[in-house]
């Protein structure tokens, strides 16, 4: 497997630190890396995708440091962006709905709507949106430069529909993306196909009475493949990806587990989801239970 170059040591021992206030081992977390700077962590936070996350935990522990006040001011952006971005899908959900066009929501923008205990303490920069075909892409193109989002274009063999919001004066820029498969990378463009996806799918209140998402096991298979693609582009192995397994490995019961082993054995997923559930063990310390380890080896 093609991985990202090392990280540069300090950011390597802030990840390490993130991790570890994300374990939040007996309520205690090593010191900070003496070499990094307040600025220098939150900026290895956001780019690892946690620091409302990490934030929350801090709050925990007040202790009026300069890097707790730089944690602070950051998670009042997400918080606003979040509500922001909430109510914008909110609204777009409404008017693809009433179009016929079924949507599942992906990723970030799903997850923190159900899976973590604050919807901003989730990561997310854009929507992502699931159609179930091509031809109802291009519909809901349509829709959506109705709601103000004229520019688009399509990803050529990526099998994704790009769209911008350059309406100015906007509270936040929102990047759109249309999915007629689950993936762009060809390995995981089939996976699971969409019917498979509805019918497990659950609803997500914070969206709106339209709003479906990815139930959880099938958004632990989707989190693993979406990590196994992130390491094979420039974004790394990040600590935000890894919670996602981490939080929704904690969701399933055995009833789950046999479904998602089920499901890794007949689309051939057993490597990618023991690889993550491996990654997000060995970082943050996520329960694996064993017969599930066995049964993926």
């Amino acid at each position: 497997m093609t991985l990202m170059p090392a990280l540069p040591p300090v950011d390597a021992e802030v990840r390490a630190w993130l991790a570890a206030v994300l374990r939040d081992e007996a309520g205690i977390a090593p010191p900070v890396p003496a070499a990094a700077a307040p600025e220098q962590v939150l900026a290895v936070a956001e780019r690892q995708g946690v620091a409302s996350l990490v934030h929350a935990r801090l709050g925990e522990r007040a202790d009026g440091s300069a890097l707790q006040a730089a944690f602070a001011a950051d998670a009042r952006q997400h918080a606003m962006r979040s509500l922001w971005l909430q109510a914008e899908a909110r609204r777009l959900l409404a008017a693809l709905h009433a179009a016929g066009l079924r949507v599942l929501v992906l990723k970030g923008a799903a997850l923190a709507g159900w899976l973590y205990p604050a919807a901003h303490q989730r990561d997310c920069g854009d929507l992502d949106l699931l159609l179930a075909s091509h031809e109802d892409t291009m519909r809901a193109v349509q829709v959506l430069a109705d709601c103000g989002y004229p520019d688009g274009y399509e990803q050529g063999g990526h099998a994704y529909e790009l769209l911008r919001k350059p309406v100015p004066g906007t509270a936040f820029p929102l990047e759109l993306d249309l999915h007629w498969r689950l993936l762009n990378a060809p390995v995981f463009a089939t996976a699971l196909d969409f019917e498979t996806l509805w019918s497990g799918s659950i609803a997500i209140p914070a969206l709106g009475p339209q709003a479906r998402g990815l139930g959880a096991v099938h958004a632990l298979l989707h989190a693993a493949m979406n990590r196994v693609v992130n390491l094979y582009t420039d974004v790394g192995d990040l600590l935000k990806c890894l919670y996602d397994i981490h939080l929704l490995a904690a969701r399933l019961d055995v009833e789950m587990w046999a479904q998602a082993l089920s499901l890794a054995r007949a689309r051939g997923l057993c490597g990618v989801l023991l690889s993550g559930l491996d990654a997000a063990q060995a970082a943050l310390g996520t329960a694996v239970p064993v017969s599930v380890r066995t049964a993926l080896v």
